[in-house]
């Protein structure tokens, strides 16, 4: 159950062509070609819930993979937050031109 996110417009993932959710990607490659293919029609964030990072942490590839959108969380074992819109290194280095 997605509560809390009042004026955001909430996406399944992994989810099919029309929307509904998928189901669970098997490998670390899918789960990223999933992610990017959201990223392209118009995500603006991951969130992956405590009761998911199980799931998360059998897949390094993926995990890795997030930790380019991973935003700074008070409270990790909530959730993992990404931001997919700019990348860490991309954060980062806005931050240096300040």
């Amino acid at each position: 159950q997605l509560d809390g996110f009042d004026g955001y417009e909430v996406w399944q993932f992994p989810q099919l062509d029309d929307g509904v959710e998928a189901g669970r990607v098997s490998t670390d490659e899918e789960a990223i070609a999933e992610l990017e293919e959201l990223r392209k029609r118009g995500a603006d964030y991951l969130v992956v819930p405590a009761t998911e990072i199980p799931w998360l942490e059998r897949h390094e590839g993926f995990r890795s993979h997030l930790e380019r959108y991973a935003l700074p969380n008070d409270d990790p074992g909530a959730a993992v937050i990404c931001d997919l819109g700019q990348s860490a290194e991309a954060r980062i280095a806005e931050g240096r031109k300040s």
